[in-house]
């Protein structure tokens, strides 16, 4: 994620959306005994540790159809940043805070 600069992901088991693994769920959810560790050490329990403890399970999502005023009502009242798109119960994308934001700058250098 660090390296290809993405701060959140789908997490799909057998095309099902199950959860959604963020930058802040693997800072916030890395356990303790790793901090002061040797980094080579770290790194090699990391590798191993599985994306659905640093998850977070049954994430909000939006429609395809919806508005970007919707989407961006989802994520005030969660406090989310993130919304997995979906058509049906298939996962098609992935609509953040900054996809909003362009999205509205683009609106107002166009009028």
């Amino acid at each position: 994620m660090v390296n290809n600069k993405i701060r959140r992901l789908p997490v799909v088991d057998k095309d099902t959306l199950v959860g959604i693994v963020t930058l802040d769920d693997l800072r916030g959810k890395v356990p303790a005994t790793l901090i002061g560790m040797d980094p080579v050490r770290a790194s090699d329990i990391l590798t191993k540790l599985p994306v659905r403890q640093v998850m977070s399970e049954n994430p909000k999502t939006i429609t395809a159809d919806a508005t970007l005023v919707d989407a961006a009502r989802l994520m005030l009242e969660f406090k989310i940043s993130a919304l997995p798109v979906m058509n049906d119960a298939k996962l098609i994308g992935i609509i953040t805070e900054s996809d909003i934001f362009r999205a509205l700058v683009k609106r107002i250098d166009s009028e």
